[in-house]
């Protein structure tokens, strides 16, 4: 249950010095936040990073803040904020780092296939190529309920969306890979 915004309380954060106001504001807000920036993490860590850099934007913000409901609600405006966080935490990270190894184990489960080394390469590649064109949510979807085969419901409950919404991003994700991984394995046959 998301909490209900108290002007007062928001009011009360102008003063930096009032630390009860602040502690009350982290307090009330910590899990609106984390549940946020749950669908944009791969891993509880990259959530928490996330969840860090928000709590950077709002010591900053917050003692200029003014509080109009009628422009949108406080609730809307932290969804904007752990968004566009997310999104540069995202840029700044640089090329994909894997959390728990769950793309390295999924390309080794078939370890007595010919070829082996090539196929994981060809994997491994599209998996990188498709991820970095991929909404967060979409690959999210994709890498837990298809690479670590939790179930749609768990997924769904994890990242806050519908079960045919994993169903449709885990589809979508899986058919640029299997696209991806064709064109790279015809374009090694040709070299």
């Amino acid at each position: 249950m998301l909490p209900q915004t108290r002007p007062s309380l928001l009011l009360r954060l102008r003063s930096q010095r009032d630390s009860s106001s602040w502690r009350e504001f982290t307090a009330t807000y910590t899990q609106v936040i984390n549940h946020y920036a749950r669908p944009y993490g791969r891993c509880e860590d990259d959530q928490l990073d996330i969840a860090q850099n928000v709590w950077v934007i709002l010591c900053r913000i917050m003692p200029n803040f003014h509080y109009q409901p009628g422009r949108g609600g406080f609730r809307s405006l932290l969804r904007r904020i752990v968004k566009t966080s997310a999104i540069d935490w995202i840029r700044r990270r640089g090329p994909i780092q894997l959390c728990n190894d769950t793309v390295a184990q999924a390309a080794s489960r078939n370890d007595q296939d010919i070829g082996l080394d090539e196929q994981k390469f060809v994997l491994l590649r599209s998996l990188e190529m498709v991820r970095g064109k991929c909404s967060p949510v979409a690959w999210n979807c994709f890498e837990r309920h298809v690479l670590e085969r939790q179930s749609a419901r768990d997924v769904a409950i994890q990242l806050g969306l519908s079960d045919n919404a994993v169903y449709v991003n885990s589809s979508r994700v899986l058919d640029r890979v299997r696209s991806c991984c064709n064109q790279l394995a015809k374009a090694q046959h040709h070299d």
